[in-house]
């Protein structure tokens, strides 16, 4: 009898690419223990606290009061107060939990144009995520 199969390299080569893709599967499928869901910006949410959850204080001081609405804790805000084409970051930490509010008064320019609350989270990767996607944008700011 004259049988003809694989060749052992044949074998081993094709051995080889299935483990290599197999593990590239597993990889690439992360799932978070919390939320079965990659932690990413697409389930931050943020809205503010009330009508005059950003609004002066009399002269030159800022009132900045929003919600956690979101899924996931939130690692502080950026609040970017725009006076003309001069552009301020303020830079705010710590933990901002589930259904908790973020609070601070400062002082500002009162020349302000516009006012931008952006949320922050710690991503899949540990790395500190800004989500420019979900800021609040507010220009006409009332008073307190």
């Amino acid at each position: 009898m004259n049988k003809k199969g694989l060749s052992p390299l044949v074998a081993t080569v094709l051995l080889i690419a299935f483990a290599v893709s197999l593990g590239a599967m597993i990889i690439n499928i992360r799932i978070t223990p919390d939320s079965g869901a990659l932690k990413d910006c697409t389930s931050v949410q943020i809205a503010e606290n009330g009508p005059t959850g950003i609004c002066l204080l009399g002269s030159g001081n800022l009132h900045v009061a929003v919600d956690n609405n979101g899924q996931y804790t939130l690692q502080g805000m950026n609040v970017n107060v725009h006076s003309g084409s001069v552009f301020d970051k303020k830079e705010f930490p710590g933990s901002i939990a589930i259904g908790d509010s973020f609070v601070e008064n400062f002082a500002v320019s009162t020349e302000m144009t516009k006012v931008e609350v952006v949320p922050k989270i710690i991503n899949d990767d540990g790395e500190l995520e800004v989500c420019n996607e979900k800021k609040i944008v507010k220009a006409a700011i009332p008073s307190c």
